[in-house]
């Protein structure tokens, strides 16, 4: 073969490849139009962030359905790691074999209370202002409860406790309407102050911030349409911490 003749085949060797990386391609946006997504999400996110996402992802492709799953972090990262879930949402998630977290935020951390607590007026608190009220407090299967508890330890306080429960939003909902303050941290575009209520950011070298994190089994890559949505709640993310 000729020197010309090397060029030609080296050109269409290399045009054939790149002709089935561009059909690999669409078939891959073929396969957006339809699918099924295995969803996990903690509470905090079913009311407002979750509903509104799938709203948006929906027009865009009306003929994926979802299976959605709504628990504690621990709960979701272990339906991650034995690949039960495409994809979860999750705070301050424990170690675990075979989980990949594909995004991550830290949140700061706040005391949440009405508007006419005596703490909302202030720019910003430390954990032993809380010592004088009545807290509501995360059970044991609300992944910030070590955190909490190691804060208060390192502060030297026992809180006490008015209100015990697995439901974060309970939480919330108690400590706006004046029953106890929580710790808590204001979800993705939640504004810090609100109708009746203000999250008091806590200036505190005891505290942690808490971590945000999207999660996907690591021993296989995701499904093109499931990749699409985690970009789509990346994104959201995003434009939500900005607002």
């Amino acid at each position: 073969m000729t020197a010309a003749g090397e060029l030609v085949l080296r050109y269409i060797r290399q045009t054939e490849t790149e002709l089935e990386r561009v059909r690999s391609q669409i078939e891959a946006l073929k396969g957006l139009r339809t699918g099924h997504i295995r969803l996990g999400v903690p509470e905090t996110l079913v009311r407002d962030m979750l509903p509104a996402l799938l709203l948006r992802f929906h027009k865009k492709y009306p003929g994926v359905s979802y299976g959605v799953q709504v628990h504690g972090s621990p709960r979701l990262v272990e339906m991650v790691s034995r690949d039960e879930l495409d994809v979860a949402v999750t705070y301050n998630p424990p170690a675990a074999l075979h989980v990949k977290h594909v995004y991550e935020k830290l949140l700061p951390t706040c005391v949440l209370v009405p508007s006419q607590h005596p703490l909302a007026s202030r720019a910003s608190v430390k954990i032993s202002d809380c010592a004088d009220y009545a807290l509501a407090l995360p059970d044991e299967t609300i992944s910030a409860k070590s955190d909490y508890d190691e804060m208060f330890a390192k502060a030297r306080m026992r809180p006490r406790a008015a209100v015990v429960t697995n439901s974060y939003e309970l939480l919330k909902s108690v400590a706006i309407a004046g029953v106890a303050i929580t710790v808590a941290n204001p979800g993705p575009g939640e504004a810090r102050t609100g109708h009746g209520y203000r999250y008091v950011p806590i200036r505190d070298a005891r505290v942690k911030a808490q971590r945000l994190t999207i999660c996907t089994f690591e021993q296989r890559n995701p499904s093109p349409i499931t990749a699409m949505f985690i970009e789509y709640l990346s994104k959201d993310f995003e434009k939500l911490e900005k607002q």
